[in-house]
């Protein structure tokens, strides 16, 4: 018992105090307005077949039977009106309003018919269902918070009853029975709404599963640079575009892995990583492999590109590596082309072209 009353705190917890996003919310609401539109149809087909199943087996004593044939056939006709006006708004992006404006309004429709259905059988001495099987249906169908739930269930019950005593002071209603099954149907809504959130939660939890797995496929955990997985998937991108390619990489790099081991190596490249980002923005730059940086740059927005890597040249001789000691001067070259871009093909003959600039620089400084 102990444990059960600790899980109901906790689901309570969860649902009254939660805060959805609008995104979540949002969610909810188009979900209902999609649950209508698949419930209305079935429910329309249903009652028009009991109304003409009736008109049959009672045709020989028609009127007698009228009033509920009647009720049958309108409530037909509510699904059917229901079906046709979700079904309207359900493929649009409409504004959450008037979904909450549809939805209420079909809640209220289907509770006015089911009182008017219960107080007629009430007054002729019949058993009470169909008002309370329109609220089990709600709340089985629909997600509504369970706070709204509460005002609404309360309210139509309240209002049934205040009828009920009106015609004989609901002598045949006792009031606790009554409301008994008012809070029946807002647990059928609580429970309902909180399979929402736990779907909702699994959905987003799934949805950051699978960003993450993306990210780390596309990105490299060191330096934080995209990778050359992702220098593929952007590609595309460039097509089209007049480009700087530049090739770039640590000048020496084994020695740092070789006299300081490879912790100090990794933080060579990620001090380096982090100034060619700061500089170059996080869309340009890649790396390209080990100790080597490709940046991608459109030549209408970097019309100053020498300026800017004579300033990267000298941002990288200014980092300092505890490990290696403040005298240590890490250097850097690079390799430039610049083209159109008319192709991925063009794109990665810029790629070759810039390295094979870096090559030859490296060849000239080794001399």
């Amino acid at each position: 018992m102990k444990q059960y009353m600790s899980y109901l705190k906790h689901v309570l917890r969860d649902v009254f105090t939660r805060k959805l996003s609008n995104q979540d919310a949002s969610q909810i609401e188009r979900d209902n307005l999609h649950l209508a539109v698949i419930f209305s149809l079935p429910l329309s087909i249903v009652e028009f077949g009991i109304f003409l199943i009736g008109a049959i087996l009672f045709r020989d004593e028609l009127f007698s039977h009228l009033p509920s044939l009647l009720s049958v056939f309108s409530c037909g006709l509510l699904c059917l009106a229901s079906h046709l006006l979700t079904r309207r708004w359900a493929g649009k992006n409409i504004d959450r309003k008037k979904i909450r404006l549809l939805t209420g309004s079909l809640y209220w429709a289907f509770v006015i018919w089911g009182m008017t259905a219960d107080v007629r059988h009430y007054m002729g001495g019949s058993q009470m269902i169909i008002f309370d099987t329109v609220q089990v249906c709600f709340a089985m169908i629909l997600y509504l918070h369970p706070m709204h739930a509460l005002l609404r269930v309360f309210f139509a019950y309240t209002v049934q009853f205040l009828v009920l005593f009106h015609i004989d002071k609901a002598k045949g209603m006792p009031a606790v029975n009554y409301y008994m099954f008012a809070v029946v149907v807002l647990i059928g809504y609580c429970v309902h709404y909180v399979r929402k959130l736990h779907e909702l939660q699994h959905e987003q939890h799934m949805e950051n599963m699978n960003q993450d797995l993306i990210y780390d496929s596309t990105h490299d955990h060191l330096t934080g640079m995209k990778n050359r997985l992702a220098l593929r998937q952007d590609f595309s991108s460039f097509v089209g575009k007049r480009l700087y390619v530049i090739m770039a990489d640590i000048d020496d790099f084994k020695q740092y892995n070789d006299n300081y081991g490879h912790a100090a190596g990794d933080q060579v490249l990620s001090a380096i990583s982090r100034v060619t980002l700061e500089l170059f923005g996080y869309d340009s730059v890649y790396r390209y492999g080990g100790d080597e940086f490709l940046m991608i740059l459109e030549q209408e927005r970097y019309e100053n590109i020498l300026d800017l890597l004579v300033v990267w040249e000298n941002e990288t001789e200014r980092v300092r590596i505890g490990s290696l000691g403040e005298e240590t001067v890490i250097q850097c070259s690079y390799g430039m082309s610049r083209g159109a871009a008319d192709s991925e093909k063009d794109i990665r003959s810029l790629i070759k072209r810039a390295d094979e600039k870096l090559y030859r620089k490296k060849k000239t400084r080794e001399r």
